[in-house]
Formats: C-alpha cells, structure tokens, sequence
C-alpha cells in the first residue's frame, strides 16, 4: 500500500518475467531434424509417462483426456497442432499449456504420439470450399448438438468453441474427423459429403 502505481507496475513486471515461454515451433521442428527418430521417441515416451500419461493413458488409450493413440487423431494432424496443443494446452478443458518445456522435449512427445500411428496412415482428403453456413447450422442442430451442446459449448461431446482448438485445427482435420468419425468414441461418420 506503500508504493505508487508505477513502482505497482515494475513489480508486476518483474513476476511477469518468471513466465515461462515455449519454444518458436521452428526451434521443435530443429529438434525433430538433430536427432534421431529412436533417440526422441524414446525421450518422449519417459516424458509422457512422467506428464501425459495420468490423463490420457499409459499408451495414449485416454482417461480424463481425451484419447490420443487412435487412427483418426495422430496421423491426421500436424506436427504444428500437436506443438500448439502441448505447449499452449486448451483454455477451459484439463489440457494444462506446457510451456516450459524445452524444444527438444516437444520434438520428444511429438515423435512418440507419432509412434502410434498405423503404417498405412488414412489419406486426408482435402476439404472442399466452405459451404453455406445457415445450412451447416440447421446439420449442425440435426445431427452434432446433442453431444457437442447447441452453441458447440460441449456435453457429452467436447467442447468446439474451444479458441484453442479452432485456432489450430485445420478445415481438413474437420472434414475429416465429421466425414470419418472418430474410433472408439461416439463421434461416428454419419453426414454425406454434400453435409
């Protein structure tokens, strides 16, 4: 109660410091490149066992997180959207921001999510143009509402208004997983693709 609002200010300022600052998604892809593919795998799977294992698995199969180690999730989205999960998290979920993990630990758990996929991963088609959205809205009552909520706030469905989701999740990733569904959730590929 003693200081003036700018001494206030510099306090503030100095605990700001503290905060922790991912590493730029180039730094992550470096990592990928400098070491080899057995070397990061290995470092992320003792990396996801000590961080990302009591929610989404021991092996990814899901828990209180969502379930990882699935055919239409891994190998259908980018090294980028996997960066962008794990060290910015997803506000108002249980996926914490990681970001005082170092590039290599990313590169890490990037290569050992990766270390799940099939051999034979699905081709991602390209999304078609965005369609009418007055449209999309009347499928979207018809047919995701009762599990993602009427605004796509969540329910028994995730939660879609997500900024951190939307923000990095591709039109392609979403095409894909509406057209495909999602395996081993309720999450079934039911629209036609004029939907």
């Amino acid at each position: 109660k003693h200081l003036d609002a700018q001494s206030v200010a510099d306090l503030v300022a100095h605990i700001r410091s503290w905060q922790a600052t991912p590493p730029t998604f180039a730094a992550v892809q470096t990592s990928l490149e400098s070491y080899s593919t057995e070397q990061n795998r290995e470092y992320g799977e003792a990396l996801f066992a000590g961080n990302c294992s009591a929610c989404h698995g021991s092996e990814g199969k899901g828990g209180i997180g969502v379930r990882l180690n699935s055919p239409n999730i891994i190998p259908v989205v980018s090294d980028e959207f996997l960066y962008r999960t794990i060290t910015h998290g997803r506000s108002a979920t249980a996926m914490p921001a990681w970001p005082q993990l170092s590039a290599d630990q990313v590169a890490g758990l990037i290569t050992y999510l990766r270390s799940w996929q099939p051999e034979a991963t699905p081709v991602l088609e390209k999304a078609p143009p965005l369609g009418n959205y007055d449209l999309g809205k009347v499928y979207f009552s018809m047919a995701c509402m009762q599990c993602h909520g009427e605004e796509g706030e969540g329910g028994v469905g995730p939660r879609l208004t997500n900024a951190d989701f939307v923000n990095t999740v591709s039109d392609d990733v979403l095409y894909h997983w509406i057209a495909h569904g999602r395996t081993d959730t309720a999450m079934q590929g039911f629209l036609t693709e004029e939907q």
